[in-house]
């Protein structure tokens, strides 16, 4: 298994750091909080917090903040590759689309009951060392690669192939360790924060494995409230769709009153609504019925539908 060598963060900074990682070798488990108190609470949430007002890298802003406004013929607010924090820690890389760990933005704390967005690589082999968290749905959806998982409840390891979906509950709180699976390839993998709509729920796992053929032409809806046999349960009235789009494929992803979506293109060509997208490129969709994808080249690429408006809970009520 690789060493792991990552950041010291300062314990009022440990919501933007949920893995609160020191220097840690693979195997050997820091000192874990699962309380937070309130103040950490406030720090999760408030975007008046002195920490929250003081971006690392001011310059990696919206489209809107860096001086496109919205125009009546702009249909979504486009957030490019470039604009999108990157990081990398040479066992990890990662792009972390909304504020967390060291990366801070007002103007980047999420989309409605959507709170983090990564887009996380690990090397062949490499460990995120056991950290907890509390409240939150965390959702993982293997991207390339094989994913490992492991935690503090005793849920299924996997390992998961590409298209694969797990949903971890931490509710009542839990740790949990992401890890490549193999010793030889890397690992992709899109990680997401939903806010559930009930605080300290029972901690627990769930997985299922998606084929490409399965969301071939196709927005294929892989988590939502409802669950099932062919869909992975979220505490939130909120779903993930997935789609590989073959060249020339339109999808048309449809929004109920006060929700919004997030898209990214995880890999190809597109337009959303007309406006060219390509490989690392999102978008943020909150004032319109529905959003418009024409792929250009053949593509790959996920979209998250929140509602905008909720009752926060748990350590977000703060």
């Amino acid at each position: 298994l690789a060493v792991c060598s990552a950041y010291t963060h300062k314990l009022h900074e440990r919501i933007y750091a949920p893995y609160d990682v020191t220097r840690l070798v693979a195997g050997q488990r820091p000192a874990a909080r699962l309380a937070l108190d309130t103040a950490q609470a406030q720090f999760q949430t408030d975007r008046s917090h002195p920490a929250a007002r003081t971006p690392d890298r001011p310059g990696l802003r919206s489209s809107r903040m860096m001086g496109e406004e919205r125009t009546a013929d702009m249909t979504v607010d486009i957030r490019r590759d470039k604009e999108i924090y990157a990081t990398d820690g040479g066992w990890f890389q990662a792009r972390w689309h909304f504020s967390f760990d060291r990366y801070r933005d007002p103007a980047q704390m999420g989309v409605g009951a959507l709170r983090v967005f990564n887009d996380d690589r690990l090397q062949p082999g490499a460990v995120w060392p056991m950290h907890p968290h509390k409240d939150v749905e965390g959702i993982t959806y293997v991207v390339e690669g094989t994913f490992r998982h492991a935690d503090s409840i005793g849920g299924p390891p996997g390992p998961l192939p590409a298209g694969s979906v797990q949903r971890m509950t931490l509710g009542s709180g839990a740790e949990h360790s992401e890890q490549n699976a193999s010793p030889d390839e890397p690992l992709r993998f899109i990680q997401i924060w939903i806010l559930p709509n009930a605080p300290d729920l029972p901690p627990e796992v769930e997985q299922q494995v998606f084929t490409k053929q399965d969301r071939t032409d196709n927005l294929l809806k892989v988590v939502g409230p409802e669950g099932g046999q062919h869909m992975v349960k979220v505490h939130q009235d909120a779903s993930i769709h997935v789609a590989h789009l073959n060249l020339r494929t339109e999808a048309t992803h449809h929004l109920g009153p006060g929700r919004g979506a997030y898209a990214y293109m995880i890999e190809g060509e597109a337009t959303f609504d007309d406006e060219p997208v390509a490989t690392g490129d999102a978008a943020q969709v909150t004032d319109q019925d529905s959003l418009r994808i024409r792929a250009t080249a053949p593509s790959e690429l996920i979209l998250v539908d929140v509602p905008l408006e909720f009752k926060r809970v748990g350590i977000w009520s703060g």
